[in-house]
């Protein structure tokens, strides 16, 4: 039977893009670099200095957020909207825990260093393709209410058919991609995908796996791709390096099959391809294709060749290798030094000699009473010298490194001692290496802002089961607000402070918590909000270990519905108020006469 044409053009395409990432991106390299930051040199190299690595660690503390998240901002009028804008916020707050967004940006952001261009991929609930309808599910032969996700991750018999333990069901994920693992339109250029018609991405899973997945078709006559090296190895030690044990290795049901997964903007489709199999394995609409494609590339230096960007390890390789050379010259000039003695010819036997060249200390060597004379006649110690150009030449290349990458020696945790600086003199310096490190924090923030604008669509498009979210009302209290994906849909603005990944030690959040405190707090009491001023209060102690917030400032008791407030306190006054706090300004029935009770904390979903 012959193969769709279309499915042989698609296969095509992957293979000319694959020699355009070759051409651009210098993915032949790839592994000579991850050997270089790994302090892999081999045999050759026996004293490197791994300059990069530092560098790296150095750098990636510096421009990842340590607590991503950001502010939401509704884009239209009214109080149900704030409203609104503040359930969107808890919500992102919530799943970029959930979804472990800082490790999966952290390890992204080294793979931006080392290859030039890193890759975040959005979904919702299958890592392996978003579910075409929600509901009802069959699992071990019953019929289930799958709420949120149609139970895709698994098999007819319940078990697991997908391993990461971050892609959950009924919520959306973001994971890191191996950019091994990614090709795209070769005529694309701009590096956020804005002129890509087309992703492509690489993915490999068990061969039971792929045949279990309800998402796939035609996959009886799938084989394994190639055989798993480890399982092929022990096959090949049993059977022999036969045809017999490679047929074997690719029949296991467990032996990986590698699928190519494609994003089309044009036509809004996803397609799922094998190389090696002459039919389509999927092909039907790409729910993810929400706002574009659902793939957010970083890139720090933009490459004027391609979408690809160059890779600050490329940048920094050959110097890199010549540091490592100065340092291997530094040491064979100081094992010179340390052993090298002249002696005249039959003054010490080949037993001495080799005592003396072995490096062990308190050596006893004693020379023969045929050798009469000082002993200056038959043995000299000649003293060698360490060339001071060496140190020289390592500072240099050193300095040279932190150039190409933007960082000075203070950012590497060391000391500017070359000359006496001015005050002035050294903020500027500071200032200007500053610059480049901004400019990736800005990147990731923008990336970071993609991210949660990708999550809540995805929220907004799949999340039609009831879910809370815990926020701060408009009058200060805390409510429960309960809503669906299409209840929360609108028009937002998130707003993320590029200083976020900047460090903030404990004593600066004690001070910047006591600072809001006495700014706010009054300003609160003042316009009949105690409750805001009492948490801001109860905040401030937390940044103080030992003292427990909740028996020092205890939460106001609200009556239970139908109960009368004790006597005296006017109707939606919160009781335990503490002596001597600014009474609100109540109006008829307060402004907390409507607040529901708070309803006991749960996860999302719940």
């Amino acid at each position: 039977m012959a193969e769709d044409k279309d499915l042989t053009l698609w296969k095509d395409r992957i293979r000319l893009a694959l020699r355009d990432r070759a051409e651009v991106a210098h993915d032949e390299d790839w592994d000579k670099w991850e050997d270089a930051y790994c302090g892999e040199w081999g045999t050759g190299v026996p004293m490197p200095m791994n300059y990069t690595f530092a560098q790296f660690r150095a750098l990636i503390p510096q421009i990842y957020f340590r607590n991503p998240g950001a502010t939401v901002r509704t884009r239209r009028p009214g109080d149900n909207e704030e409203v609104k804008a503040r359930a969107v916020e808890a919500t992102e707050d919530y799943l970029v825990d959930e979804m472990a967004v800082k490790p999966t940006m952290k390890r992204a952001t080294l793979d931006v260093l080392l290859y030039g261009t890193g890759f975040l991929k959005c979904g919702y609930d299958s890592e392996f393709g978003v579910p075409k309808e929600k509901g009802m599910a069959e699992v071990a032969g019953e019929i289930v209410d799958a709420g949120d996700t149609d139970l895709s991750r698994y098999d007819e018999d319940g078990n697991r058919i997908e391993y990461n333990a971050h892609v959950r069901d009924g919520m959306p994920w973001v994971i890191r991609v191996h950019p091994r693992d990614i090709v795209l339109d070769p005529l694309a250029m701009n590096p956020d995908l804005s002129d890509c018609r087309w992703i492509a991405h690489r993915i490999v899973r068990m061969l039971d796996d792929i045949k279990a997945d309800s998402k796939y078709k035609h996959t009886k006559d799938l084989k394994a791709t190639e055989p798993d090296e480890r399982r092929y190895k022990a096959l090949k030690d049993a059977l022999g390096d036969t045809p017999e044990a490679e047929r074997r290795a690719k029949t296991l049901g467990d032996a990986p099959c590698e699928l190519w997964e494609i994003h089309d903007r044009k036509t809004g489709e996803v397609l799922v391809l094998s190389l090696d199999h002459d039919k389509w394995l999927r092909r039907e609409v790409d729910e993810m294709q929400i706002d574009g494609l659902p793939f957010i590339p970083i890139i720090f230096n933009v490459n004027p060749k391609g979408f690809w960007g160059v890779s600050d390890a490329q940048i920094l390789h050959p110097t890199q290798e010549e540091l490592n050379t100065t340092r291997d010259l530094q040491k064979k000039y100081r094992q010179q030094g340390l052993r090298f003695l002249l002696a005249k010819e039959g003054a010490l036997t080949t037993e001495q000699k080799e005592r003396l060249r072995s490096g062990k200390l308190d050596v006893l060597v004693e020379i023969s009473r045929e050798h009469s004379g000082p002993l200056g006649d038959a043995i000299a110690l000649i003293n060698r010298f360490m060339p001071g150009d060496l140190d020289q030449w390592s500072a240099t290349i050193q300095g040279d490194m932190r150039d190409l990458l933007g960082l000075g020696r203070n950012q590497m945790a060391d000391f500017e001692s070359s000359a006496r600086r001015s005050a002035t003199e050294a903020g500027i310096v500071q200032q200007n290496a500053q610059i480049r490190v901004d400019e990736r924090r800005d990147i990731l923030g923008d990336v970071l802002k993609r991210v949660l604008r990708l999550t809540i669509q995805c929220v907004f498009k799949f999340w039609t089961e009831e879910h809370y979210a815990r926020i701060v009302g408009p009058d200060g209290t805390v409510q429960w607000h309960a809503y669906t994906g299409e209840e929360l849909q609108g028009e937002y603005e998130f707003d993320i402070e590029p200083d976020d990944a900047l460090p903030l030690t404990k004593m600066q959040r004690k001070s910047d918590s006591i600072g809001l405190v006495n700014t706010i707090a009054p300003v609160l009491s003042q316009l009949g909000l105690p409750q805001g001023a009492l948490e801001l209060i109860r905040q401030a102690l937390r940044q103080h270990e030992g003292y427990n917030p909740e028996s020092i400032v205890p939460h106001p008791q609200q009556p239970a519905p139908g109960m009368m407030p004790p006597e005296g306190m006017p109707q939606g006054m919160p009781q335990g108020m503490p002596q001597g706090m600014p009474q609100p300004m109540m109006g008829e029935g307060g402004p907390n006469a409507d607040v529901p009770v708070p309803m006991p904390e749960m996860p999302f979903g719940g």
